[in-house]
């Protein structure tokens, strides 16, 4: 039997939904979706662990991320599944932007992901 962590990011909460409002210019052509979720994120450079992550919004074209701790742009994941309810999600993308966006005096970090498909 293998057993596989998965490690949980959400070291914070923003119930208000500040930070997803306080979003700068629009990149995307699509309707972009708020969600109050978590995804389980597979990274292709470490496929041996999963991370959950706050998952601030999503459109058809991609997603975006809310972290302690930053992101590295152009590295690339899988996108599982949608947690609480289990969605299976099983799209992979890129990270084409990330950047510092402080949360209640802490560090917190937001990062767009491109869906290759």
């Amino acid at each position: 039997m293998t057993c596989i962590a998965v490690f949980h990011d959400s070291a914070f909460q923003d119930p208000t939904g500040e930070a997803a409002r306080a979003s700068s210019a629009e990149r995307r052509g699509g309707d972009r979706n708020e969600f109050p979720a978590e995804v389980v994120v597979l990274w292709h450079h470490q496929p041996w662990t999963t991370i959950r992550y706050q998952l601030v919004d999503m459109s058809d074209g991609g997603l975006r991320l809310r972290s302690n701790l930053p992101f590295v742009e152009g590295s690339s994941a899988t996108f599982v599944r949608l947690l609480p309810e289990g969605t299976r999600l099983g799209r992979s993308g890129m990270v084409v932007w990330s950047r510092h966006m402080p949360l209640d005096g802490r560090p917190a970090f937001e990062a767009g992901f491109q869906f290759f498909d």
